[in-house]
């Protein structure tokens, strides 16, 4: 009890020095399971507050948020689902749909963010819904386009060997000319799960030849140290192939999309 005296004369404190004074219409004390009964009848006299029994909102943001977050959070989605069931996506451009989203949907989780950290699962189920209502239900031909594209885009692109420290090896594409980008030597225990960067020599700022003509067929060494290296090591990056000055267009997509 020493603790809720010192509390009380704090508050009382306060009061004095702001003028302001507590409601104590307006406030409740909830208690964990480990706090007995006697316990609880003890302290809520000695406040005048009533206890809660079960999990109260404030500001329209739950009071308490117990171990399952995804269940104390999911009125969030549910407000959401709500909000766009009462919005007909058919009848507004994707432009009105942004605007809606923006004004009202996002701002809906953004209040809650403010005080709690939402769970990734909980965020990827609300992205979901935004998603679905911003591309139209009847508009799904579009977004299997954007996948296809990017899965085209990815298929056709190609490492510009730099430090070598971000490019898989045998995983990647990263050799230019010739009919493949990617080694088609042999795997080998010693360079299993290996970057480009272990085939350079630090000492010489070059490729170590050793190691490139001991563990790839010739042909694949030659195209290997024929990739000028820079003298200050640059970070890989990635180029698109078979297309004029290494950038996308609508025209090489259609190209790389032929191979």
């Amino acid at each position: 009890m020493f603790d809720l005296i010192t509390i009380q004369n704090i508050l009382a404190l306060y009061e004095q020095a702001s003028g302001q004074q507590l409601n104590k219409e307006k406030t409740t004390i909830f208690f964990s399971k480990a706090v007995n009964e006697d316990t609880k009848s003890e302290i809520t006299s000695f406040l005048g507050v009533p206890e809660v029994k079960e999990y109260e909102k404030y500001l329209g943001l739950s009071t308490v948020v117990g171990r399952n977050k995804k269940a104390s959070l999911i009125y969030i989605k549910e407000r959401i689902w709500s909000k766009l069931q009462g919005w007909k996506e058919k009848l507004l451009f994707q432009a009105g749909r942004e605007i809606l989203l923006k004004a009202v949907v996002q701002a809906i989780r953004t209040f809650t963010m403010s005080c709690f950290k939402l769970p990734v699962e909980l965020c990827n189920e609300v992205e979901s819904l935004i998603r679905k209502f911003f591309w139209g239900e009847n508009e799904s031909y579009a977004w299997q386009s954007i996948l296809k594209a990017r899965k085209v885009t990815a298929a056709g692109m190609l490492w510009r060997v730099g430090n070598g420290e971000c490019i898989q090896l045998y995983d990647d594409n990263w050799l230019p000319g010739g009919t493949s980008s990617r080694i088609l030597s042999p795997r080998v225990d010693e360079l299993k799960n290996s970057m480009v960067a272990c085939l350079m020599d630090s000492a010489s700022g070059g490729w170590n030849n050793f190691l490139v003509d001991q563990y790839f067929f010739p042909f694949e060494a030659q195209r290997i140290k024929e990739i000028l290296l820079y003298a200050t090591r640059q970070e890989d990056c990635l180029t698109l192939s078979r297309t004029k000055g290494c950038d996308y267009s609508v025209k090489s997509g259609y190209q790389l999309s032929d191979v």
